[in-house]
């Protein structure tokens, strides 16, 4: 007669034995991994979305001191705005507006006015826009 011989396996009752942690640490990353790269891209985004605002911000104020010195020359205002941004971004302003609402006399008032559409990289969905206005007033 055949003795009988127990097989031990590796699995339990209740399938992989619970002293067995393999493959733990990639499954906690998996689900920990996901949501920290979310919370990178959206802070990238965001920092993005203020570096274009800053710069915006310093091609107004450009704008802004030209338009004190000469408030007349609107189209040298203008040029002011768009040279005072960085590389590349002045292609893409969809408008840098100097207006001046001059009488007989001298100007009244000088508007500027400037606007950058922003997607972001990888939101798409939540695109907007930094618009600026600026309003010198004259006496």
């Amino acid at each position: 007669m055949i003795p009988f011989v127990r097989l031990t396996s590796r699995f339990s009752r209740h399938g992989i034995m619970p002293s067995d942690r393999r493959g733990v640490a990639a499954a906690e990353f998996a689900i920990i991994g996901g949501v920290i790269l979310v919370l990178f891209f959206a802070v990238f985004d965001f920092g993005l979305w203020i570096w274009e605002r800053m710069a915006l911000e310093g091609a107004l104020t450009a704008g802004i001191h030209y338009a004190q010195v000469f408030p007349e020359d609107t189209s040298g205002a203008h040029y002011a705005m768009l040279n005072a941004l960085p590389p590349g971004m002045s292609a893409a302003v969809t408008k840098a507006v100097a207006t001046c609402a001059c009488t007989a006399g001298p100007p009244v008032s000088v508007t500027l006015e400037i606007s950058l559409p922003y997607a972001p990289l990888y939101f798409t969905a939540l695109g907007t826009t930094n618009d600026l206005q600026y309003v010198i007033r004259i006496q």
